[in-house]
């Protein structure tokens, strides 16, 4: 057992792990993406967008379309 230094948890925890740290890297920025994708739908299942219009249609009138 030696002496915890810096350099050496740079070492372990980076150095020797960055394809680790480039994979979180790109599974955050897809993460981001498919978030922002999930809120341009339902925005257009709001009724922005012709493409749920159908849906939109077969909610009640004046029912809530978030909670329907």
């Amino acid at each position: 057992m030696g002496t915890f230094t810096v350099g050496y948890f740079v070492r372990k925890a980076f150095w020797e792990k960055k394809h680790y740290w480039t994979a979180s890297v790109a599974a955050y920025w897809i993460g981001i993406c498919w978030d922002r994708a999930g809120m341009a739908k339902a925005e257009m299942m709001k009724g922005h967008s012709r493409m749920y219009a159908n849906r939109l249609a077969a909610i009640p009138k004046g029912a809530d379309p978030w909670k329907y």
